[in-house]
């Protein structure tokens, strides 16, 4: 991974390449990168994720459909409350789906083009693996929170909750898919370690009730389910 960084940044001027010198984690990782960006909106990637095309052109679509819009997502197979099929299991869990084949993958890509003159659709909370931010709105709130979330789990919760409550509004382009491999950039006991405590500062931040409230009411957007209605159509 290292090497083909390395000469992607050789061969691309426009990519720019930092190194830590140790394991930050990745919430201040990434806040490094804010740091040096000078852009108007930046997008926040997870490297287990597989984007589309017109990935950022849609999701950028998406915040410009809102005047006050502060951060914008995608749907996905693993996104919890953004997922393209089933938000829940039979448990009240979030469902994870497994990514498609290249020829699924195609089938939802066309299913995404038929939405686009109805794409944007207003959430309370985004979920973190992909996300398209507004710099103002972002440095308005004080960015994320480094000093609570600094390993990467609920550091998008913990900043889509502040948004809102500063007037901002979030969205989910739903013309946008980026695939999204569940615990494949970390292991299956951290990661549950790492949500189970980023849960528990969620609500000691927010209070339990008003934590929960964002997240099904993002499960049962009304919007979301004729959108996954519509995809249903379109899965192999």
């Amino acid at each position: 991974t290292q090497s083909a960084l390395a000469k992607l940044a050789r061969e691309h001027v426009n990519i720019r390449l930092i190194r830590n010198q140790q394991n930050l984690g990745f919430t201040r990782s990434v806040c490094a990168g804010i740091e040096l960006s000078e852009s108007a909106h930046f997008a926040v990637l997870n490297s287990d994720a597989i984007v589309q095309m017109d990935w950022l052109k849609r999701l950028l679509a998406s915040i410009f459909s809102a005047p006050n819009a502060a951060m914008a997502g995608p749907l996905s197979n693993s996104a919890a409350w953004q997922n393209f099929s089933l938000a829940l299991d039979e448990n009240l869990g979030f469902q994870s789906w497994p990514i498609p084949d290249p020829q699924g993958q195609r089938s939802l890509f066309v299913g995404s083009c038929l939405l686009q003159d109805e794409a944007s659709i207003s959430t309370p909370i985004l979920h973190g693996f992909c996300t398209l931010m507004n710099r103002a709105a972002y440095d308005a709130v004080g960015g994320f929170n480094i000093a609570d979330f600094p390993q990467g789990y609920g550091e998008t919760q913990d900043l889509s909750l502040r948004f809102i409550s500063q007037g901002y509004s979030l969205h989910i382009a739903a013309d946008c898919i980026v695939f999204h491999k569940r615990a494949a950039s970390i292991g299956n006991f951290m990661r549950q370690t790492l949500s189970a405590k980023a849960r528990q500062k969620l609500y000691d931040n927010f209070g339990a009730m008003g934590y929960l409230c964002a997240e099904m009411a993002a499960c049962l957007n009304p919007q979301m389910m004729l959108v996954r209605e519509h995809y249903a159509s379109f899965e192999q």
